[in-house]
């Protein structure tokens, strides 16, 4: 093999090991960020079913009554 293809070889796996630790990096932030969207979508859903409790128990509030200071 000559000097110059033995030196492309070596900056390829150079390349190709920075591409894997990338890879790998990139792997873990997407997993992170999966389990992140999993817990705030959990948040948003008791969110949206406190709201909906509440709005029950408005509606059965009558529109009319006066405040107890009255």
């Amino acid at each position: 093999m000559s000097d110059e293809f033995e030196q492309r070889i070596i900056d390829l796996e150079i390349h190709v090991a920075h591409q894997s630790d990338t890879i790998d990096t990139l792997n873990q932030v997407v997993t992170q960020q999966g389990k992140t969207i999993d817990r705030l979508m959990n948040s948003l859903n008791q969110m949206r079913e406190l709201v909906s409790d509440l709005q029950d128990i408005a509606d059965h509030i009558p529109a009319d009554r006066k405040p107890p200071h009255y």
